[in-house]
């Protein structure tokens, strides 16, 4: 049985987010969240969200540049976004799904 509904549901809506609204093309990405990345449940989420996004790199394996940043359970997610960048998705004020302008 599945314990943590809650969690695994943002999970499955930012993977399916990502999958429609980034393009293949995009590795790069920046996850930003106050959770603890080294203990679960932090290291849990980014593992799982990770698994869900392949090819979206959210660990940073390839060290490429990132074009796409990730909130989740960050504090005042919309305050981090810089400017040269799109927000694509708000799907709570700690979760936040944003883009690289293309120049």
């Amino acid at each position: 049985p599945n314990r943590q509904p809650h969690l695994h549901e943002s999970i499955a809506t930012i993977s399916d987010l990502c999958h429609k609204l980034i393009l293949h093309k995009e590795r790069g990405v920046e996850f930003v969240t106050d959770l603890d990345l080294k203990a679960d449940p932090g290291m849990y989420i980014q593992r799982l969200l990770s698994y869900q996004l392949y090819p979206l790199d959210l660990r940073n394996m390839r060290q490429e540049d990132p074009s796409v940043i990730i909130t989740y359970e960050k504090d005042n997610a919309l305050k981090i976004i810089p400017k040269n960048y799109d927000v694509i998705s708000v799907i709570d004020d700690n979760k936040v799904i944003a883009t690289r302008r293309k120049e």
